[in-house]
């Protein structure tokens, strides 16, 4: 027979432990709430922007993707004219303006804006300064195709795509404040030919690329590490040009790159290691330069 003082140890217990749980969920709810506002907040600082750098054009923000879309002219007689405006992921630049003030942020969204939309400063000259070669996976060229193509196909995107082996690079220029990607339209208009453009991409990649030092290599973990470069191009350097490189080990490079953003090493092949390898990788995504 259970005595009354061990029932009601175990029902304080239970009371206790309750309390605990509601708590809990309370704080993570609470969380939520405030992550939720302070999106909210960010949709809604970009929405101003927009309208400022493009006051002609309306925009909807579609929340499943973290994506602002331009909307067609309303006095548009055709519904498939294309709208002015840019298609906008909201995602990293979410994260490359998460410590700034709001006046500071409103400024630098602005100055992205104004940059990658304009085309006034795509001179030859400004090209072969800027131009340089950009790693990409065939998932991102496929993702970015369903959210820059034009969709009635008269204007489509028509990038440019270099591959070797399985790897997929394209030329991009390499502004102040952004990447702006370059298409096979802007390259004519400027005078350039195919080979020599990619040519000059590479050249002016190797010019920003550490000669003979394995010091732009952070250790993360045995056997694991890190390119510290952090400007883009970290996983076309170890792709295109890894003879131009020195690495930490005197083995082949093992490589993981789950963006062009991102590169991890190691020269061992056993399970642990690659799958250890693997989720730094992911998490490095997340921290380093989402």
């Amino acid at each position: 027979m259970i005595s009354p003082n061990v029932i009601l140890i175990l029902s304080l217990g239970l009371i206790g432990l309750g309390g605990f749980l509601i708590f809990t969920l309370n704080r993570k709810s609470n969380a939520q709430t405030q992550n939720l506002k302070a999106t909210d907040n960010f949709v809604k600082e970009v929405g101003v922007v927009l309208s400022e750098v493009f006051p002609e054009t309306r925009f909807e923000y579609k929340s499943d993707i973290d994506t602002y879309v331009p909307l067609p002219k309303a006095n548009a007689n055709e519904s498939s004219e294309s709208p002015d405006g840019m298609t906008l992921f909201l995602g990293n630049l979410r994260n490359r303006t998460q410590d700034m003030g709001s006046a500071d942020r409103k400024v630098f969204l602005r100055d992205f804006l104004i940059q990658v939309t304009s085309q006034t400063d795509l001179t030859p000259e400004r090209i072969k300064e800027t131009l340089f070669m950009r790693c990409r996976t065939p998932e991102e060229f496929a993702t970015r195709e369903c959210l820059m193509g034009a969709k009635d196909m008269e204007k489509p995107f028509d990038p440019i795509i270099i591959a070797k082996g399985e790897m997929q690079f394209e030329p991009v220029l390499n502004m102040d404040d952004a990447v702006q990607t370059m298409n096979a339209e802007n390259m004519r208009e400027a005078g350039f030919a195919f080979d020599e453009f990619i040519q000059l991409a590479g050249k002016n990649l190797l010019s920003v690329t550490p000669p003979n030092s394995p010091d732009h290599w952070e250790k993360l973990e045995a056997d694991i590490w890190i390119s510290k470069l952090n400007d883009d191009f970290d996983a076309a350097r170890v792709f295109l040009f890894p003879e131009e490189l020195s690495f930490p080990f005197t083995e082949t490079p093992i490589v993981y790159a789950p963006s062009h953003t991102i590169c991890l090493i190691t020269s061992k092949t056993d399970e642990a290691t690659l799958k250890r390898l693997i989720e730094l990788g992911d998490e490095s995504s997340q921290t380093h330069r989402p």
